[in-house]
């Protein structure tokens, strides 16, 4: 089957192409534990054209390529996907969820980017796919949409006016931070970052008691 690899036509890739596929099948073989020995015998080629691909020196037949693209459970398709241009398309798509959730949930963009302690145009960004929200914001911004709706929050929900940084107190109800603080311990994240999501979500629950004790 070497023989017949090493002298049937290479592929049809383009460089930007070719560049992709090389460097997703490295990183793909490496994620799976494998060497190029062990790939080699898998597909029933040398290690050294293997080498040779990997390295940029010779593109795979398109046979080869397919073979190598279902070692790895993924479609031809996927590997002419660079890393960034695939986080691009994570972050957009994360973007369109976000924007969805908010807006099925009633929520200003004012409103949510309080709760989160973050300024309107930090999270206007993450709703247009410019990045992506930490774990910690994540989680918090999950069970904002998860445990209230507009109808339990409408007569709590308070409108803050923020132009480039969030100071005032959280627009979200009492109830809603206190479930929030509830479920900080069980989110997926790190320990720092759970200690920094529970002093801020606690110093936002401070503030809105003592305005509504003490006016």
């Amino acid at each position: 089957m070497t023989a017949r690899i090493n002298r049937r036509k290479q592929a049809d890739m383009s460089p930007t192409q070719f560049e992709s596929f090389r460097t997703e099948m490295r990183k793909l073989r490496k994620a799976t534990g494998l060497t190029l020995s062990g790939l080699a015998d898998l597909l029933d080629t040398t290690q050294s054209h293997l080498s040779n691909i990997e390295n940029g020196k010779r593109q795979p037949s398109e046979e080869l390529a397919r073979d190598i693209a279902d070692v790895f459970d993924v479609s031809l398709e996927d590997m002419f996907v660079s890393a960034k241009e695939r986080f691009v398309e994570q972050c957009k798509e994360a973007g369109r969820e976000l924007l969805l959730k908010r807006t099925s949930r009633g929520f200003s963009i004012n409103q949510v980017a309080g709760f989160l302690g973050i300024p309107r145009e930090a999270y206007l960004n993450y709703e247009h796919g410019e990045g992506m929200l930490t774990n910690g914001l994540k989680e918090a911004a999950d069970l904002l949409f998860a445990e209230t709706t507009r109808v339990e929050t409408v007569e709590v929900i308070k409108e803050v006016e923020v132009e480039k940084e969030v100071t005032a107190p959280s627009p979200i109800g009492l109830d809603t931070i206190s479930k929030v603080l509830d479920h900080v311990a069980d989110m997926n994240i790190s320990v720092d970052e759970k200690r920094a999501l529970f002093r801020k979500l606690s110093e936002v629950k401070m503030a809105m008691l003592e305005a509504k004790l003490f006016g």
